[in-house]
């Protein structure tokens, strides 16, 4: 029962570092399937977030973003929560096991939910 929250970012090749460019004055509209529509207000640079909007199970929210001359929409159901029945954790080298890659030294946890 969170708040709506974007982050706004430009995208990057997949060889490229983790640097994603936040995008700024951009138009973020939420929409949903009872026809309420907010528009976000961007609270810190490239984050935009909703004052009334919270998320609903079973709900379908249109997203419609314009920002440089560029119209970028999607839309998602929040589905029922998925009971979890048990799980374990696994101290790995690598996530899946094997060795790690290029200069991957810290270790990783893996969790399996039943």
């Amino acid at each position: 029962n969170e708040p709506a929250t974007v982050i706004l970012t430009k995208s990057i090749d997949l060889d490229e570092p983790n640097n994603f460019e936040k995008v700024s004055d951009a138009s973020v509209r939420i929409t949903d399937n009872a026809g309420k529509t907010e528009l976000l207000y961007e609270v810190a640079n490239g984050v935009y977030t909703s004052q009334m909007l919270r998320g609903e199970i079973g709900k379908t929210y249109s997203l419609l973003i314009e920002s440089n001359n560029k119209t970028i929409t999607s839309q998602c159901k929040i589905p029922p929560a998925v009971p979890i029945d048990s799980f374990t954790v696994i101290n790995s080298i690598y996530p899946g096991g094997g060795s790690p890659r290029g200069n991957q030294s810290a270790p990783f946890y893996e969790v399996k939910l039943i």
